[in-house]
């Protein structure tokens, strides 16, 4: 059942066939909305077919405990859990990436849409705007907006009457003349408005991972472990990053079509802190300021009038702020382990270094993520270009 607007139009007759048309027109676009829930947190989803699997695009504050299962649910009630596998929390890419076990009844058959489905970047002012509310049951209401802004990364919309949309719907589609504009992920009660980040966006940050075919061998990670226990949530990272980045599908150990084995052992993981060479490059400036005039690092002699030289290092201390003397750094010393089907079990022991960008501020969980991944990849990059699990 689809709930359609009051219209302005003075016909009433042409009112009736549009809303005997709603539901066929959103039938179309291959609407694959879902429900998402992780602890006390709800918000909303749209689900794109991958191969055999499921991937949900959402909001990434939606889903901000890392390794907590997520449970999905379609509007029929089809229900499945997932695993975050990709998590941007930032306040300029707030997203996060869902997968669901392969062929989980969760209804999701769309595939990732083209340039020419996606919504133009720049909308001219007042551009129409739409988010289909769902509810259980399958019954749907279209809440109209236009819009009122935005940035390179956002979408700002405004509402067109008083049917509004809520904090729940995070994560939602957002189209504009039938194409993907992008996905809801903040209602600004203050103002009445909606940010939006917009799916050009989306698609440069995640779009590979539904362009880009699994071509590797399947193979069965036994695991990551730390001093002989196994960590569920870095396994879970390791896994990620073989299927998405690494193209290599991840099958249970005891399935058949395993090809290799991959075993993973963090020797050590050392944390420390090394200076930050922007603030560096900022003190250097800052000096300059004082020290007068120079062309390419030589000094011309002229010093900056006192006008001019508290104008520079003004300029220069306000880039400084909020800019970290040191960043945090992390040392990894991992042993990969690679057993292929009928050959004999090849390692490597490797120790990578990676510096955090000081200006994001990630959580812990999400840093080691990247971290791990980073370091893996490095280290099982080399064997697998080697052959060591053909």
């Amino acid at each position: 059942m689809t709930i359609c607007l009051p219209p302005t139009m003075p016909r009433p007759s042409i009112a009736r066939l549009l809303c005997l048309l709603a539901p066929a027109l959103l039938s179309t676009a291959g609407a694959e909305p879902v429900d998402i829930r992780q602890g006390d947190s709800n918000g909303s989803g749209y689900g794109f077919r991958r191969g055999e699997r499921c991937l949900i695009v959402t909001a990434g504050h939606v889903v901000s405990e890392a390794g907590a299962d997520i449970t999905v649910t379609d509007r029929s009630g089809g229900k499945a859990t997932g695993q975050r596998i990709y998590y941007n929390p930032s306040r300029t890419e707030d997203l996060a990436l869902i997968e669901l076990p392969a062929r989980s009844v969760v209804a999701c058959n769309d595939r990732w849409p083209d340039a020419a489905e996606v919504a133009p970047a720049a909308t001219a002012a007042n551009t129409p705007f739409e988010v289909v509310r769902h509810y259980p049951g399958g019954r749907e209401t279209i809440v109209r907006l236009r819009a009122a802004g935005g940035t390179s990364q956002w979408h700002t919309l405004a509402f067109e009457d008083k049917l509004r949309i809520i904090q729940s719907d995070s994560g939602s589609i957002v189209r504009s003349n039938g194409r993907y504009a992008g996905i809801v992920v903040s209602v600004r009660e203050a103002d009445d408005r909606v940010d939006v980040l917009r799916f050009d966006v989306i698609d440069r940050l995640v779009g590979d991972r539904f362009r880009t075919a699994t071509r590797g061998v399947p193979v069965a990670l036994e695991g990551v472990k730390q001093r002989g226990r196994n960590n569920a949530n870095w396994t879970t990272y390791v896994a990620s990053w073989l299927g998405e980045s690494g193209g290599h599908p991840v099958v249970p150990a005891q399935d058949a079509s395993a090809r290799c084995r991959i075993g993973v052992d963090v020797i050590e993981w050392a944390r420390s802190r090394v200076d930050n060479p922007e603030y560096d490059r900022l003190e250097a400036a800052l000096r300059s300021c004082s020290k007068g005039l120079s062309l390419g690092g030589v000094p011309l002699g002229l010093k900056l009038p006192g006008v001019d030289r508290a104008s520079c290092e003004r300029q220069v201390r306000e880039q400084m702020r909020g800019i970290p003397r040191v960043l945090p750094s992390h040392k990894l010393t991992l042993n990969v382990t690679m057993t292929p089907r009928q050959r004999a079990p090849v390692s490597k022991l490797q120790t990578t270094e990676h510096v955090e960008d000081g200006g994001k501020g990630n959580p812990r969980a999400e840093v080691e993520l990247t971290v791990l991944q980073q370091s893996f990849a490095q280290v099982a990059g080399e064997l697998f270009s080697a052959g060591a699990c053909e």
